[in-house]
């Protein structure tokens, strides 16, 4: 795994805020300072950047309508910093730290419940880094990157570019999606919605991968289950891969194109009629044999599905 999955945070020097105090930001470019007030509310520059590290606890950010954004807290303080572009948001450590005289169970039991709830105007980028929390976010119609070490991560509307790095941790993505790049090493990952472009890579975890109109997609995953439920454009291109786990493929009646299925110890099945091409390739005993199908008479769209040991599944028309 690479080594900018894991999120680094920079020391820096530290303005802090008790949570609670308003900050003012210039809706035109310029850096102006923080204005302190009685309520958690701050202005925000039209697509601004917001930039969020969080180490432990659990991290809500949810997109509306409104032009301002809000932040709420149980405790701790935050360094918060403004431009005429964006946001930086940074929890702090330091009063979870010098609670050290409490018995570990009831400090590891507060930093599990500690939570931290922003409201954002829904046209910002979010950008998110965390050791351990887990992250829900909801809303955004800008582009949202996550980079995090351990934790679940919940997902819903986000119509903008979806980055996501974990080394652990469930992914879960409903509603609907731009195209996305999801990484992580272990973790289920099941992603509905996503529009044109899907980029999964996991060595250990199912992926289940909701899509309409899919145009580009690739999944790979070294021990886990692959299912790919969705249509897809005229000329797509869909490439499913594991070593070990099955693959189901799940298309509409209308589907056509070809199909080129690769497995070493599993079987095909069909729902629906297969045809097997007269120059379908095969290989040597020693090899994996690699055969070519074609799916309702013919087609431009093209899927690629290879598994070392597992069986592959193809269903079309009922869903159920």
């Amino acid at each position: 795994m690479r080594s900018s999955l894991v999120p680094t945070f920079p020391m820096r020097s530290r303005l802090l805020i008790p949570l609670g105090a308003l900050l003012l930001l210039p809706l035109a470019g310029g850096t102006s300072p923080l204005q302190a007030q009685v309520d958690s509310s701050f202005a925000l520059a039209r697509n601004a950047v917001v930039d969020i590290t969080v180490r432990t606890g659990r991290l809500v950010v949810r997109g509306g309508s409104a032009s301002t954004g809000a932040i709420r807290g149980r405790s701790g303080d935050y360094q918060l910093r403004t431009t005429g572009v964006g946001v930086t948001l940074e929890a702090s450590d330091d009063m979870r730290s010098s609670r050290s005289d409490r018995s570990s169970s009831r400090s590891a039991s507060r930093r599990n419940d500690a939570t931290l709830e922003l409201d954002l105007p829904r046209n910002v980028r979010l950008v998110i880094s965390t050791a351990s929390a887990d992250v829900d976010v909801s809303g955004i119609d800008g582009d949202v990157e996550i980079r995090t070490t351990s934790g679940d991560v919940g997902l819903d509307d986000i119509s903008g570019r979806l980055t996501l790095e974990t080394l652990s941790g469930d992914v879960r993505l409903g509603g609907r999606s731009g195209p996305a790049r999801v990484t992580t090493m272990s973790g289920d990952i099941t992603l509905r919605g996503v529009r044109d472009e899907a980029n999964v890579h996991t060595t250990s975890g199912d992926v289940m991968l909701g899509m309409e109109r899919a145009a580009r997609v690739e999944v790979e995953s070294i021990s886990g289950d692959i299912t790919f439920d969705g249509n897809t454009t005229d000329d797509a291109r869909l490439q499913l891969t594991t070593h070990s786990g099955d693959v189901t493929l799940r298309l509409p009646e209308t589907a056509r194109g070809s199909m080129d299925v690769s497995t070493f110890n599993g079987d095909l099945t069909a729902s629906g009629s297969l045809t097997l091409m007269p120059n379908s390739l095969t290989s040597s005993r020693s090899e994996r044999a690699v055969r070519r199908y074609e799916i309702g008479g013919g087609g431009s769209t093209r899927f690629t599905i290879s598994t070392f040991n597992g069986d592959v599944r193809v269903v079309r028309g009922n869903r159920s």
